[in-house]
């Protein structure tokens, strides 16, 4: 039996940019960061829909590498 080779890996630098609603509390903006960056690796990993991704099991890596705000 053939072992499993190292499949290729592919890395991007992506920037996401959102504007709360006024009178939302500061906080919930980073909650809603850290939210959705989880869910993107999810998405990553297995797709939407039908159609697999052909992503390894857990070896999509999403990190939020600084953030700030202002008003």
């Amino acid at each position: 039996m053939m072992g499993r080779g190292m499949g290729l890996k592919w890395t991007a630098n992506l920037t996401v940019q959102f504007e709360m609603e006024d009178g939302k509390p500061e906080r919930l903006g980073e909650d809603v960061l850290r939210r959705e960056v989880s869910q993107f690796r999810r998405r990553i990993e297995t797709g939407v829909g039908v159609a697999p991704t052909g992503v390894k099991r857990n070896s999509a890596k999403v990190e939020i590498v600084s953030q700030n705000h202002s008003e």
